[in-house]
């Protein structure tokens, strides 16, 4: 999965100082805090203000004014691309653990989006065990991100 930084235009030329406004990614907060610390040490006078709130609120700040960069750890939809232009900063490292009682051996990437998205609902549908699919993910703000509770 890419991680992007999203870029929306800025005035350029302010010769005061002033704070520039980063929103979004809960993924990419703590990597674009980092980023923003080493900036603010090599630029005395200059600040980046790093916040999370999810991809999608990045994106909605950047459109509302409210930033002036915003953080977004998906694919951006064909309305997204046309509005705002992404960077890759970095690329996630996903790990998918499969409990070892279930027989399945490998996943392609489209069987992957497939359990995630709800399409493949049953294992038996990649070579396991008559079972349902119980896709659990990280933490989002504050709650647990899975479709169905185990």
């Amino acid at each position: 999965m890419a991680i992007a930084l999203l870029v929306f235009a800025t005035g350029c030329g302010d010769t005061q100082a002033r704070a520039v406004n980063v929103v979004g990614s809960t993924s990419i907060q703590p990597f674009a805090e980092l980023l923003a610390q080493e900036y603010d040490a090599r630029h005395p006078g200059e600040t980046v203000e790093v916040q999370g709130g999810g991809s999608t609120a990045g994106l909605q700040t950047v459109t509302n004014g409210l930033a002036d960069i915003g953080m977004c750890s998906r694919g951006l939809t064909p309305e997204e691309s046309q509005q705002f232009q992404a960077t890759v900063i970095a690329r996630d490292g996903l790990a998918i653990v499969i409990n070892r009682k279930n027989p399945v051996d490998s996943l392609t990437t489209a069987q992957l989006r497939e359990l995630f998205s709800g399409t493949i609902t049953n294992w038996s549908a990649v070579g396991g065990h008559d079972g349902p699919v119980r896709p659990i993910t990280r933490e989002e703000i504050g709650r647990a991100s899975c479709r169905e509770r185990v």
